[in-house]
């Protein structure tokens, strides 16, 4: 989404406090005449910047993380045919990190105090275990009350009823085998607009700013499996698999799912296969743009692959001294929280779009 603004005139902008500036591509200023900048205190310094972390300026802010996985039949291209422009569908393995920050003044009189960041990071992969494309959402709104309370409500446009949200869309730069060894053999994930994030792959890190490395792991061990299986990694995560992967450890070319997945074998054992829960149901609406109804979604998802969650939900809520109180909770609305809403309304502006044209 672009915005462009205009003023046939004088501009001036003041700020009270500190401003902030952040892109993750380019920042190009231009002038016609004379370009001034005045640093009083401290001059003009340059080097690294400051990462973009608006809850930081908050009194207080805490952070929610989890991964879950899931799968869903996309048409793809096929390139390793040597045919253009020809597409196939095919059952793709989805990959999802989910992290919130929320941040927030207790003090504050507005009515909708809570300031929400949730990143959505998704990665698919074919069952040869091939990524094949990816991106990451940001979607900022505001609430009521805090994650976690009950009647929580999104702030809302005067005199009605459409929720307030921001999304911005970040792809990643490329796709199949490009992607694929950036993000496996480089440890990058490389988007669209010149932003790049490492992966530090066995990192033992549970810090917010990790969380790629966590996804990173579940990405590697994924493709292994889905390429020596030539099954779904999110299928392998559910009961109805369990018959058919002692199967294949029986035989020489065995798989031990405890050995070669730990991750997978992990949340299995502490999961037992597909979690059924509404609110993956809005993250999985979200994600592949498709509304259902909730209880034919969830009879429909018991019987193929997923959603499967991974891990538990890592937790860090900042006390009155803003030290972090760090803990694991399986309540997965912390992380997926509002989604049903937001996918809904995505869909519903779609269609509008869709009929207006």
């Amino acid at each position: 989404m672009s915005r462009i603004r205009i003023v046939k005139g004088k501009y001036t902008k003041i700020t009270g406090g500190d401003h902030y500036m952040f892109s993750d591509g380019n920042i190009i200023s231009s002038a016609g005449g004379k370009y001034e900048e005045q640093g009083n205190e401290g001059g003009i310094v340059f080097g690294d910047s400051k990462p973009y972390e608006p809850w930081k300026s908050y009194p207080r802010h805490d952070w929610y993380h989890c991964v879950f996985a899931h799968t869903t039949n996309k048409k793809i291209p096929i390139t390793d045919l040597g045919v253009s422009n020809f597409n196939v569908e095919m059952c793709l393995t989805g990959i999802t990190s989910v992290i919130r920050f929320e941040a927030y003044n207790l003090n504050s009189t507005d009515k909708y105090k809570f300031h929400n960041w949730v990143y959505v990071l998704n990665i698919y992969m074919n069952n040869r275990g091939e990524l094949v494309e990816g991106g990451m959402d940001l979607i900022t709104y505001k609430t009521e009350r805090k994650i976690g309370s009950q009647e929580r409500n999104i702030e809302k446009q005067k005199d009605s009823d459409k929720i307030v949200f921001q999304r911005t869309q970040y792809d990643l730069r490329s796709k199949g085998k490009d992607l694929h060894d950036e993000v496996l053999l480089d440890h990058k994930l490389i988007f669209s607009n010149g932003m790049e994030r490492n992966i530090n792959f066995g990192t033992k890190t549970t810090e917010s700013h990790m969380f790629y490395d966590i996804f990173g792991d579940f990405v590697k061990e994924a493709s292994r499996l889905n390429r020596r299986a030539d099954i779904s990694y999110v299928f392998a995560g559910t009961e109805n698999a369990e018959s058919f992967l002692s199967k294949i450890n029986e035989t020489a070319d065995k798989i031990a799912l405890e050995t070669d997945s730990p991750f997978l074998a992990n949340s299995f054992d502490k999961y037992k296969g597909t979690s059924v829960f509404k609110e993956v149901f809005g993250v999985l609406s979200y994600l592949t743009g498709t509304i259902d109804d909730g209880q034919v979604l969830a009879d429909r998802v018991r019987k193929i692959r997923g959603p499967i969650q991974l891990t538990s939900v890592q937790c860090a809520r900042m006390d009155e001294k803003e030290k972090f109180i760090k803990f694991s909770e399986d309540k997965i609305y912390f992380v997926t929280s509002e989604f049903e809403e937001l996918g809904e309304t995505l869909q519903n502006t779609k269609k509008r779009l869709k009929k207006d044209e």
